[in-house]
Parts: C-alpha cells; sequence; structure tokens
C-alpha cells in the first residue's frame, strides 16, 4: 500500500476579494455611489466592486467632505447615502481633492516655579527679608543670593540692605540707620564681602 500526502488547507489565508489591492477607477467610485442611492446594503455592495467591507467604507469616508473624515468607519456609508439625497449631484472627486486643514500650531507653556519664577522685586523682598529675620539655614540664603546674582539684582540688593547679610549670617544685630553709607556702592567699587563667589560657609567679621 502506497502512502499520498495531501497538502492541508489549514492554517493557510483564505483568498480575498477579487479586487483587493488594485486601483480604484472613476467606474469603482460611480458603482460606490451608485449603490448608495439604490440602498444597497454594504456586503452585496462590496461583493459588486469586489473588494473588502474595510475598503468600501474607508472609501466612502474619504469621498465626505473634509471636515466629516473624522467620522467613524461604520457611519462613513450612511452619511454618504445622506449627502446624496440632499445634493444628487454630490461633487465627491472634489471633496476627495480637497486636503485638510493643516494642524493648529501648539505653543508649548513653560511654568517657572520657585525662585526662578519670582519676579525680580519678589526675588529682593525675600532676600530682604532672610536678612532681616533669617529663616532655613544657610542653604536657604545661598541660593537666594544665588538666584539674586544670576539676575544681575546684587548692586539693587546692595542698596536696600548693604552689609545686613554678612552681619546677619553670624547673628542678629539691630540696625536703625535707614541708607546706610554703603548705599553709594557703585560697580567700579570693590564687591560686597557677601558677593564673592567663593564665600566660605564662615563669613569673616565686618569690622
Amino acid at each position: 500500500m502506497s502512502l499520498r500526502l495531501v497538502p492541508s488547507s489549514e492554517g493557510t489565508a483564505s483568498p480575498g476579494p477579487a479586487r483587493t489591492g488594485q486601483p480604484w477607477t472613476d467606474a469603482d467610485y460611480e458603482a460606490l455611489l451608485d449603490g448608495c442611492r439604490r440602498g444597497t446594503d454594504l456586503t452585496s455592495l462590496s461583493e459588486e466592486l469586489g473588494r473588502s467591507v474595510v475598503a468600501v467604507l474607508d472609501r466612502a469616508r474619504r469621498m465626505l467632505p473634509v471636515e466629516e473624515r473624522g467620522l467613524p468607519r461604520d457611519r462613513a456609508l450612511p452619511r454618504l447615502r445622506e449627502l446624496l439625497q440632499q445634493d444628487p449631484d454630490y461633487d465627491w472627486d472634489a471633496a476627495m481633492r480637497a486636503s485638510p486643514p493643516p494642524r493648529p500650531v501648539e505653543h508649548p507653556v513653560y511654568v517657572r516655579r520657585g525662585l526662578a519664577g519670582l519676579q525680580p522685586e519678589e526675588l529682593l523682598a525675600i532676600a530682604e527679608v532672610l536678612v532681616l529675620e533669617p529663616r532655613g539655614g544657610a542653604d536657604v540664603r545661598r541660593k537666594v543670593l544665588d538666584a539674586v546674582r544670576a539676575e544681575g539684582l546684587t548692586t539693587a540688593l546692595a542698596r536696600r540692605v548693604g552689609d545686613l547679610l554678612v552681619r546677619d549670617a553670624q547673628g542678629p544685630e539691630p540696625y536703625d540707620d535707614p541708607w546706610p553709607p554703603w548705599a553709594d556702592h557703585g560697580p567700579s567699587d570693590p564687591p560686597w564681602a557677601w558677593d564673592d563667589p567663593g564665600l566660605d560657609e564662615e563669613l569673616p567679621p565686618t569690622r
């Protein structure tokens, strides 16, 4: 007895509709429109066109006005039928050639937080408060001073508080003169002790 192997069809893909993958012609579009006008159901229409159901729905959606192409796929054919009922001479070709509007340009909004988000006057006010009533330790005062320096506000802070930042860092000391002699310190004068980028934790006494 001889054995003959018979190829199994299990696992092989079934052939698709006859015209799957072929370009759509004007005759195809007219047949699709004619089927819509006659109220042909989707399955029958896809068989007439030799296309898959998904292909017919996708093509119908492309024939809608550009602003309606975002409709769900299953709503494309009913909507195309409504347009043809409203306007028998619906210009589907012009609708397909219309380009969608460009996407709106989105401008990201960057929110600055912490010290970087403060206005100059706000930053100066906080620095002045830390001079008069130190809080948070040396690290906090260091961060505020660095922010003041980065914003170019060291001279402005000096005019407001003079060298109180140095003396308050070593311990509070009353100071009643509202306009200290350091107020006329200019950019050509030596830098304040507290404005030295290499400032150490242990600050030297000012007098």
